[in-house]
């Protein structure tokens, strides 16, 4: 086997950033072998030379490229060559964080199938990188990875967020565009700093210390696997007796389909149960046809069958069921449709306020939805306790996913995370700090621009939660733009109740591009939306003025009414909201009426996890941003 050997990004298709002396390419060979460098294409011609340090790593710097290409680039030493071809020159952003930025196209392909049948364009590309974690020595060099060009082939695999403002940016700017695909569903933001950052903050040192012993990270993983295996393997089981004897601890029938099943089988339940439901295809639906199933959101895990016939399973509780039934899966007249839910932590449900139908390819809809289904619990167990994450802990990103890449120049970075630091909301502007900084530094890049995406609303299914936590999470959020060259883009009201992920992810990806637009290339603020300037108690209510580019508008409201506003009383047991609506008036005001003989500490708006109601926008469809203000006395 040859010495010569790059990082797995120096692969063909690569997007390098334009107009940059700093642009390097690395590897590995003999130690202090000759290595040389050329670059081809388009016109141009360079050549370039370094020697390989006695560990035998080496970086061969390359000359600042305009936009454009392709090229191709030549790596040789010890008699060994390399060679990168279709390389282009554009603009290049890291995409991290956690789910709803690595959230891929495929997702949302349904919600947006006819525009994304159209694209089609190999300036734009991105790069997939593996989770790796590591806690003591940083990567330098990624082993897997490709880069890919935006075609039917690939596009499932694009980050949603990121697709759609690559696509903006480059409408805009007219430059190829290249992204680093970073993010890790579920990782808390400490998992993406130094150590030294860490320990200075004492951000979970403890599991830190673990994961850098010797061995631990194996044995822990092998531990949970002969666990996680054998909980399944009891409840695959206790499915199989009772197709066999149609056996179980307690039945319920006619319940509602979909709801919250903790009300009859025990909030705390955790086991096997199976879910049953007739349903009846008339005579006039072609049944020889092909048909999707879906079915919303279980939690945990399920495994669906129609007449016996198995169409489709999912590992866990979020993605949406989507199930595809080949002609013949569906019958003329009763049809039974089956559903073994694992339940491995409380609260088995079928998420409301989501689709439950079958859909035949000729668009005929089946709906499932009922007051008839039949619940069989199977087999009570014992909780399947969550599988260590490693992913998740200290440095495991940072080290594992941005260091191995931070030789590479790139033109900002679109963050999207902190549903797994709502909890932790107070320290997370000092987080983020040592975040901006510890990549600053690496990337050699004082500058950086972040870009970061507010939480969007969410509340398990709660239409009206008694809770805020999201709330203040998302005011820490926007504390963070205190952090020079970084700005935060809306999406409280892009998100869905019922769904910590979200479709509505084109809005999202072109408010990010938009703020890209504005503080990368043009260098000036970016506006997010109305802000509250000022409050005063006027008669029998309270007028408040807000910052604005443009005038205020009551979104699906004809009538002016705003909804979002809460009057808050607040003592040693918590807080009390009592929902408000304002109104517009005609200075551009608003105007929210007090109610009658109550007094109040605080007047709020969009403030708590989900507020789906408010309706405050601004004429370029900006919602104001949330906020919670004491009354002046």
């Amino acid at each position: 086997m040859g010495k010569l050997k790059l990082s797995a990004i120096f692969s063909d298709g690569i997007i390098l950033q334009r107009d940059t002396t700093e642009n390097v390419i690395w590897g590995i060979s003999g130690p202090d072998s000759e290595v040389t460098l050329s670059i081809t294409g388009d016109g141009y011609s360079e050549s370039g030379m370094t020697v390989c340090d006695l560990q035998g790593f080496f970086q061969v710097q390359l000359p600042a490229i305009p936009a454009g290409g392709p090229y191709c680039i030549k790596v040789s030493s010890g008699g060994e060559e390399k060679v990168i071809n279709n390389v282009l020159f554009g603009d290049v952003f890291v995409l991290s964080g956690q789910s709803n930025m690595e959230l891929m196209i495929d997702r949302v392909y349904d919600e947006y199938k006819d525009y994304l049948d159209t694209l089609d364009d190999d300036n734009i590309r991105a790069f997939q990188i593996d989770r790796n974690p590591v806690f003591k020595n940083p990567e330098e060099m990624l082993e897997t990875g490709r880069w890919m060009s935006l075609n039917r082939e690939n596009l499932m695999l694009f980050s949603a967020v990121g697709l759609f403002a690559a696509i903006k940016i480059r409408k805009e700017i007219g430059v190829p565009i290249g992204m680093y695909q970073t993010a890790v569903g579920g990782s808390p933001i400490c998992s993406w700093l130094s150590e030294e950052s860490v320990r200075r903050l004492s951000l979970d040192t403890e599991d830190l210390d673990k994961a850098q012993q010797d061995g631990y990270v194996k044995k822990v993983e092998e531990a949970d696997l002969k666990r996680d295996t054998a909980w399944l393997d009891e409840a695959k089981a206790s499915f199989k007796k009772f197709d066999e004897d149609g056996i179980s601890e307690k039945s319920f029938t006619g319940v509602e389909f979909p709801g919250y099943y903790g009300k009859y089988i025990g909030h705390d339940f955790c086991g096997s149960v199976v879910l049953t439901k007739k349903f009846v295809v008339g005579d006039d639906v072609d049944v020889s046809q092909p048909a999707r199933l879906t079915l919303g959101v279980f939690r945990d895990a399920d495994e669906a069958y129609i007449n016996g016939k198995f169409v489709g399973e999912t590992l866990y509780r979020y993605p949406p069921r989507k199930y595809e039934l080949p002609a013949g899966t569906l019958k003329k007249g009763e049809n039974v449709l089956k559903v073994n839910l694992y339940i491995n932590r409380g609260e088995g449900w079928a998420m409301p306020g989501k689709d439950y139908m079958i859909k035949m390819a000729d668009g005929t809809v089946i709906d499932l939805k009922g007051n008839d289904l039949d619940i069989h619990v199977v087999k009570t167990m014992e909780e399947l306790p969550y599988a260590t994450f490693f992913i998740y802990y200290p440095t495991a990103n940072y080290h594992g996913i941005i260091y191995p890449i931070q030789r590479q120049r790139v033109k900002g970075v679109f963050w999207y995370q902190g549903e797994s630091n709502v909890m932790r909301y107070e320290t997370y502007r000092s987080e983020f700090a040592a975040m901006t900084a510890d990549w600053r530094r690496i990337f050699r890049e004082p500058e950086l621009p972040f870009i970061s995406v507010q939480i969007a609303s969410y509340s398990e299914g709660d239409i009206k939660p008694e809770k805020y936590d999201w709330a203040d999470f998302r005011e820490a959020q926007l504390q963070c733009e205190s952090i020079d060259n970084s700005c935060m883009v809306q999406a409280y009201d892009l998100g869905e109740y019922n769904d910590l992920h979200p479709v509505k992810k084109k809005p999202v990806g072109e408010r990010v591009a938009e703020a890209a637009l504005k503080t990368i290339y043009e260098k000036k603020p970016y506006f997010k939306g109305p802000s509250m300037k000022d409050i005063k108690t006027v008669n029998d209510g309270i007028k408040i003025t807000f910052k604005t580019k443009t005038s205020l508008v009551a979104k699906g409201s004809e009538d002016g009414v705003i909804k979002g506003f809460s009057f808050v009383k607040e003592n040693e047991n918590g807080k009390t909201f009592i929902p408000a609506e304002g109104k517009l008036e005609a200075d551009g005001s608003v105007f929210v009426k007090l109610p009658v003989d109550q007094s109040f500490d605080v007047i709020s708006y969009a403030w708590n996890n989900s507020p789906d109601d408010a309706n405050l926008y601004d004429k370029e469809d900006k919602p104001t941003v949330p906020f919670y203000t004491l009354l002046s006395q």
